[in-house]
C-alpha cells in the first residue's frame, strides 16, 4: 500500500515590492492588479500567471525579487507545502 503525502496550500497577497522565500515544492503568482508585476526576470500583466513546480520530495528554495511597475498592486503567491506522509 503506497502512503499518502500530506501537504498544505498557502495563500498571500502582496502589495509592494519585496522580496518572497519560495521554500516550498510549487509556487505560483497570478498578477490581479493593473501594474506589470516583475517576478524576477519575468514581467507578469494584469491577469497572467506563472508557476514553478518542483518533483516528489524537491523543494524550491529561491528568493523572488517582487517589483511593480505602475498601475494597482496586487499579486497572489500560492504555496504547495509538503507537511508529512501518512
Amino acid at each position: 500500500m503506497s502512503k499518502l503525502i500530506k501537504y498544505r496550500i498557502d495563500f498571500q497577497n502582496i502589495y509592494k515590492g519585496q522580496q518572497v522565500e519560495s521554500n516550498c515544492n510549487e509556487i505560483g503568482f497570478k498578477n490581479l492588479g493593473t501594474a506589470t508585476v516583475m517576478v524576477g526576470s519575468v514581467p507578469l500583466l494584469s491577469n497572467q500567471s506563472f508557476t514553478v513546480n518542483g518533483n516528489l520530495g524537491e523543494i524550491d528554495i529561491t528568493v523572488y525579487n517582487i517589483q511593480f511597475q505602475g498601475g494597482t498592486k496586487n499579486l497572489l503567491i500560492t504555496r504547495k507545502m509538503y507537511v508529512d506522509e501518512v
